[in-house]
């Protein structure tokens, strides 16, 4: 049902590669779908993977809020 109508994509920034694990594992935790996104780091970080982001949802945002709404946004 999401995929045909209208939703917000929001996206907001942590300060360590740590606290982009906690807010997967909260919203984990919370019986959202969250997904950890790892770059393969050949562009930047010489081989190295590293995990850039996260995907939450898709849910109502009061239920994702909950978990991100006191990070910045971008």
């Amino acid at each position: 049902k999401w995929l045909s109508q209208k939703f917000a994509k929001i996206v907001v920034s942590v300060d360590s590669e740590e606290e982009l694990e906690s807010i997967h594992q909260q919203a984990l935790t919370s019986g959202l779908r969250s997904f950890m996104i790892e770059d393969s780091g050949f562009t930047e970080f010489n081989g190295v993977p590293t995990k850039t982001c996260i995907a939450i949802g898709p849910a109502p945002s009061e239920w994702i809020d909950k978990i991100t709404g006191h990070l910045k946004l971008l």
